[in-house]
């Protein structure tokens, strides 16, 4: 259940930086930028600490993110997904925490892949 949560989580995530991302065509590589951040410090759970970094908290655990230089929306999806794996399921045991990387982690490759082509 807890999986569940933190997946439909993770999935409004991606698809409120996605639609800031798709906005932002064919603008330039800073008005990505611009509507990327601003897309998840406006998100549930996310909090914009400076220019260049960015934190996540949920249940008392918090995860801090750098923007990465230069911006790369797949580099920022996949720092986004690393944190909220470690903030809403960090308190499982190692072996299944990696186990959730790994599946976060080619979901969003998954989802990266559908939306280039």
């Amino acid at each position: 259940m807890r999986s569940s949560s933190a997946r439909s989580a993770a999935e409004g995530t991606y698809e409120a930086v996605r639609q800031a991302v798709i906005a932002a065509q064919p603008k330039s590589p800073a008005e990505v930028e611009r509507l990327s951040l601003e897309a998840l410090a406006s998100h549930r759970a996310w909090t914009r600490l400076s220019d260049t970094e960015f934190e996540c908290s949920f249940g008392g655990r918090k995860s801090k993110i750098p923007v990465p230089i230069p911006f790369s929306p797949g580099a920022f999806f996949r720092a986004v997904t690393r944190a909220e794996v470690n903030v809403f399921l960090g308190d499982s045991n190692e072996f299944m925490l990696r186990e959730l990387h790994m599946i976060a982690q080619r979901e969003l490759q998954r989802l990266l892949d559908r939306d280039a082509g």
